[in-house]
């Protein structure tokens, strides 16, 4: 697996991070020099196997996100064909 992002993409994704982190997760406020700080930290215990476990992990969330989505379109469909069909709703 192979990404590439700029300076500027990354720059953007880490605010996002802060701001929906400093929301819920911590009461201090959160900085790019912190989240830096904390990957440098990590980044000597993470192996490439790392990557390939989570790279799995993520595609089985991603299809259980996408099974999930199919389900409620499929809901409402069969909701909205209900609520035509029965004369009490109509």
């Amino acid at each position: 697996m192979s990404v590439t992002f700029n300076e500027k993409e990354v720059e953007v994704g880490l605010r996002k991070i802060i701001k929906a982190l400093s929301k819920y997760v911590t009461y201090e406020k959160l900085t790019v020099k912190m989240l830096v700080k904390g990957y440098l930290e990590i980044r000597k215990d993470i192996k490439p196997e790392h990557f390939s476990e989570l790279e799995v992990s993520l595609k089985e969330d991603r299809k259980n996100c996408e099974a999930n989505f199919v389900f409620m379109v499929r809901i409402i469909i069969a909701i909205s064909f209900f609520k035509a069909t029965v004369p009490e709703f109509t």
